[in-house]
């Protein structure tokens, strides 16, 4: 009925994408959008928003508040659920993605570990056999172990970068669409094809001057 039943139902049930109106009494849309987002666990959640308002102003505060689409009612059924169907693929896309990076932060603390125990056992043997037997065969296996391990968190801090970059991309993308498909947007982008032309021709027939004019007549 409004935002703040949204946020309740919010609060208790999981959803894998959400449907939100813009004109609702209480809580409208675009604040609810807001505190939706605010939330880490509804970060990557898609949200299409509904609204009798076709204003490309609004498209565009809602794309700045998080959403994922934009439909005017009346909205067409086919066109909604295609809508959805392809939020909700990103998101499967999305999910996919994120799950590969909690397992690569994992790998990352394993390594970490792995780095922290080398160098302690590298202490010991110094400590315990230094002047006693040479250990220094072992001092450079311990450290080309270290580096080995070194380079295997960076080639991971690496892909991490590109993975999150690669959802960033993905849902920017998604709302560029959503912006260029609205009608005003279309209209305002004819109209600055217009001007430019109108400009462009303004500026030959400046520097054509009458000779020009004359032989273009």
């Amino acid at each position: 009925e409004d935002g703040i039943e949204a946020l309740d139902v919010l609060g208790k049930t999981s959803f894998d994408l959400i449907l939100l109106d813009v004109m609702m009494p209480n809580l409208d849309g675009f604040e609810t959008l807001k505190r939706i987002k605010e939330q880490e666990e509804f970060l990557y959640t898609p949200v299409i928003m509904i609204s009798a308002l076709d204003e490309l102003s609004s498209v565009i505060r809602c794309i700045e508040f998080g959403a994922e689409d934009y439909l005017p009612k009346p909205y067409n059924s086919t066109l909604l659920r295609a809508r959805v169907g392809a939020c909700l693929e990103r998101k499967a896309w999305v999910d996919k993605h994120l799950e590969l990076i909690d397992k690569l932060e994992v790998s990352q603390k394993v390594i970490d570990s792995e780095i922290k125990n080398s160098e302690l056992q590298l202490d010991l043997l110094k400590e315990k056999y230094q002047g006693v037997v040479d250990v220094q065969p072992l001092v450079d296996a311990f450290a080309r172990m270290n580096s080995s391990l070194v380079g295997q968190k960076r080639q991971i801090a690496e892909t991490l970068q590109e993975v999150q970059i690669k959802i960033s991309r993905t849902k920017v993308s998604a709302q560029v669409r959503t912006i260029i498909s609205n009608p005003q947007f279309s209209s305002l982008n004819d109209r600055a094809k217009a001007m430019r032309a109108r400009r462009k021709q303004h500026d030959q027939q400046a520097l054509g001057g009458p000779s020009g004019t004359m032989e273009d007549s």
